[in-house]
């Protein structure tokens, strides 16, 4: 089992591990902040959203200077999920 798992993680991309970490910075930057004046869940929520929208941006900046990919941004907002997650026992 722990040998078909690191062969997944293997086969993942260099720049999707990029794109997941992109992500996991800035819901956590997103998330330290809005939690300053907002209840948890409201940071947690809207942290997510601004990865999502973010993710969207560099896509969207794809279409015109690079590669758009839909498994780029689902690897952005997966970290951003993942940095949302991270944080949220630190804060409730």
């Amino acid at each position: 089992m722990v040998n078909k798992i690191m062969q997944l993680i293997r086969e993942v991309k260099a720049d999707k591990w990029l794109h997941l970490l992109c992500g996991l910075g800035v819901a956590q930057v997103a998330f330290t902040l809005l939690s300053i004046a907002l209840p948890w869940w409201l940071s947690a929520l809207l942290s997510f959203i601004l990865s999502a929208i973010a993710a969207g941006v560099k896509e969207l900046v794809d279409i015109k200077y690079g590669v758009p990919s839909i498994k780029d941004f689902l690897w952005t907002c997966v970290g951003g999920l993942i940095g949302v997650l991270l944080l949220i026992p630190l804060v409730i």
